[in-house]
C-alpha cells in the first residue's frame, strides 16, 4: 500500500515541480520558510524537551508524556529515515539526472542522491500525528497537519524534492507518530501487563532505537 501510493505520485513528480516552481513568489517564500522550520529535528526536540520539563516543572504527567513520547517518535523517525534515504540513493531534483538517478543498495552518503524519503516532511508528520493525538482537539489538529503538509510543499517548492518523496515521508511520519502513541497507550493500560517501550538512544552522537519489553 505504501509502496503503491509512492510510485503513484512519483507519476505526478515533474508536473508537480514545474507547478510548484512557476509560482514562486516573496509572499509564499515568506509562508513557507516557516513551515519549512517544523521539518527541522532540532525544532521537534526542542518542543519535546519542553513538553517533558514542562511537565515535570507543573507535575502534569500528560504533559511530561506527551514530550516522552515526541522525543521517542522523532529518534524513530529519524533512524528510519535515514536508513532509507541511504538504502535507496535517490537523486534529488537538482541532481543532473533528476528522478531517473538511483544508487539503490550503495549506501551513499552523497546529500545529492537521498532524496527519498523527504526527512522534513517526515519529522513534520512525525510532530504532528504525535501532537494531534495527544491533544485530541479539532482545531488543533488541523492547524498541525496544514503546517505539516506546508513543509512537505515547501520541500518541493525549493526544488529539494519531488512530490513522491514528501507523500512516502508524510505516511512514514504519520505511521511512526501513531505507533509510538498507541504503545504508551498500552503501557497506561492496568489490564495489559505485557507490553513493548520504546525510547530513545543517543551516545557519542549515536542516535537509536531502544526497546524494552514488559512481561
Amino acid at each position: 500500500m505504501i509502496g503503491a501510493a509512492t510510485i503513484l505520485a512519483s507519476t505526478f513528480d515533474r508536473r508537480v515541480q514545474k507547478i510548484a516552481r512557476a509560482n514562486r513568489g516573496s509572499t509564499l517564500d515568506g509562508i513557507l520558510d516557516f513551515s519549512e522550520k517544523m521539518g527541522r529535528n532540532k525544532y521537534g526536540n526542542l518542543a519535546g524537551g519542553l513538553f517533558y520539563l514542562g511537565g515535570l516543572t507543573i507535575g502534569d504527567a500528560e504533559l511530561r508524556e506527551t514530550g516522552q513520547i515526541l522525543l521517542e517518535a522523532l529518534v524513530a523517525n529519524r533512524f528510519i529515515t535515514n536508513m532509507l534515504k541511504r538504502t535507496i540513493g535517490r537523486g534529488r531534483p537538482d541532481h543532473p539526472e533528476g528522478s531517473g538517478d538511483w544508487d539503490f543498495l550503495e549506501f551513499t552518503n552523497d546529500d545529492a542522491n537521498k532524496s527519498l524519503p523527504s526527512g522534513h516532511t517526515s519529522t513534520a508528520f512525525t510532530i504532528a500525528t504525535v501532537l494531534s493525538k495527544r491533544f485530541d482537539n479539532i482545531y488543533a489538529s488541523i492547524a498541525l497537519y496544514s503546517l505539516a503538509s506546508a513543509t512537505a510543499y515547501q520541500r518541493i517548492y525549493s526544488n529539494n524534492h519531488w512530490i513522491s518523496d514528501t507523500v512516502l515521508g508524510a505516511i512514514i511520519g504519520y505511521t511512526i507518530g501513531s505507533k509510538i502513541v498507541s504503545l504508551h497507550e498500552g503501557l497506561n493500560n492496568n489490564s495489559t501487563k505485557n507490553h513493548v517501550n520504546v525510547y530513545p538512544y543517543i551516545a557519542n552522537s549515536i542516535y537509536g532505537v531502544g526497546v524494552r519489553v514488559g512481561l
